[in-house]
């Protein structure tokens, strides 16, 4: 336990003592904390130690050994040992005798003021079979049962209180640290930032010297491109990442280490529903999106080319079908090319070698007359199982995949179905892929496979003219 005490739980103590002498009587009281970081005696055993932290009348002289004037000279017992000071009739009424059961000591004889023992109160102050402390109590009269019940109660609230006490300082040392280690992590990721701009820059420039060293109808030409594309794509996802860095710091400079009161009030009712739900903001991934019109050619026709490349490389088969000419959609480029991203990546990376990965356009649906252009991702793979499939788009889930040996953070589906929510469309998942209706009539299946169509709404005539 930690002895030291805040201002706040001495207040407390003031208010209770008052309480004590106004209602009942007391003419002197005291408050002792007890600090079990006690080094064990010869024989192995440690009692601990009680440190007063607070005396009424205020005392310039109180002193740190307790039991050297108010307590018995004996250490006192551990918890388990600690009773309710005890109710012994007497000819002149009630016999208050210490908690500390089968202790005695010369000490016992006086009271906090020199009273005789009897109208002493030593109550414990324990929480959970815990000692805390104990309170001291002296009045010139005896001490009647209705009374010492009442005594106890401020015993009882002292003890919940020295709790909270103690919890709430342990808190605001946590969040220190907390503070501390956002600032350390803060500037790690600022470091490894400016480190991974270097790299990426030269990545870009080289593949824009190939660009323009090769010929458009050179097989290699398609490569290059596909590097200084990504390489872009790189940069912009950096540029969101500084600036999610940056936001995080001006947040992190703005939150206090220690609460306010005020900011311990209770809500009023104009923000009682108002919450700090935990996670990610909703701007999400790609910060606020920016929607548009556009044809889904202009995101799919590159991100092929770079699928292929890899396709290739896996000795996996691509499929296309694509439709031309179609109407556009309300999309953010960036958005949709992340899901995409993601979509392909996954099918490619979890999808054996002769294995197809397809994509599919010119799917549509209408929902309460709003037309939906549909573009399908599919492989036969090995499938997602019955059981994981209510729970892929789950941030950090992976279900089966997490027992295998491909790595992966179980984020990219919880990251697509975001973005595609974002941009008021919505996600299908079909596995085995033939529930879909659209594996291709030519593909050789060597898996159940999955298919996962995209959703988006569709620009009227008049929106995208």
């Amino acid at each position: 336990m930690i002895v030291p005490t805040s201002p706040e739980f001495l207040a407390l103590c003031q208010s209770q003592m008052l309480v004590l002498s106004q209602a009942l009587g007391v003419t002197s009281t005291a408050v002792y904390l007890a600090d079990h970081r006690v080094e064990p005696d010869e024989t192995g055993q440690s009692s601990p130690a009680l440190i007063p932290v607070y005396a009424y009348p205020e005392r310039s002289n109180l002193r740190s050994e307790a039991d050297q004037r108010y307590l018995p000279e004996d250490a006192p017992p551990d918890s388990a040992q600690i009773g309710p000071a005890a109710i012994t009739p007497g000819a002149d009424g009630a016999v208050i005798t210490s908690p500390f059961e089968g202790k005695s000591g010369p000490n016992h004889s006086l009271g906090l003021d020199g009273e005789p023992s009897g109208q002493r109160l030593v109550l414990p102050m324990a929480y959970d079979e815990v000692l805390l402390g104990v309170l001291v109590c002296s009045r010139p009269r005896p001490w009647a049962e209705n009374d010492q019940r009442q005594a106890e109660q401020v015993a009882s609230s002292l003890a919940i209180a020295c709790v909270l006490d103690q919890r709430g300082q342990w808190m605001q040392r946590q969040l220190q640290q907390t503070y501390l280690d956002q600032q350390h992590q803060s500037e790690h990721f600022h470091d490894l930032l400016h480190q991974f701009r270097n790299p990426l820059t030269a990545m870009g420039t080289f593949g824009r010297l190939m660009l323009r060293r090769l010929e458009p109808e050179d097989k290699n030409y398609s490569a290059a491109e596909g590097i200084v594309r990504e390489s872009d794509r790189l940069q912009d996802l950096t540029r969101q990442f500084d600036a999610a860095v940056a936001d995080g710091d001006l947040r992190l400079e703005r939150s206090p280490t220690q609460p306010s009161t005020a900011a311990l009030a209770l809500p009023s009712a104009d923000n009682s529903q108002e919450s700090t739900r935990p996670g990610r903001s909703g701007e999400g991934l790609m910060g606020q999106l920016s929607l548009e019109a556009l044809p889904v050619d202009d995101i799919l026709k590159p991100l092929l080319a770079s699928a292929g490349a890899v396709a290739q490389e896996r000795q996996i088969l691509m499929g296309q079908g694509l439709v031309e000419h179609l109407p556009p959609v309300w999309m953010d480029s960036g958005a949709l090319r992340e899901v995409l991203s993601n979509l392909l990546d996954n099918a490619l990376k979890y999808s054996p070698a002769g294995a197809w990965v397809w994509v599919a356009t010119g799917l549509l649906k209408q929902v309460e007359n709003q037309e939906y252009q549909g573009i399908a991702v599919g492989d036969t793979g090995p499938g997602i199982p019955a059981a994981d499939q209510g729970r892929v788009f789950e941030r950090s889930y992976r279900g089966v995949q997490a027992e295998g040996t491909i790595a992966g953070t179980g984020l990219g589906l919880a990251i697509a179905q975001d973005l595609i929510a974002a941009m008021g469309g919505s996600i299908e998942l079909y596995s085995p892929a033939a529930l879909s209706g659209l594996v291709p009539a030519a593909t050789e299946t060597t898996g159940p496979g999955s298919v996962f169509i995209l959703w988006l709404r569709q620009a009227e005539a008049q929106e995208s003219a």
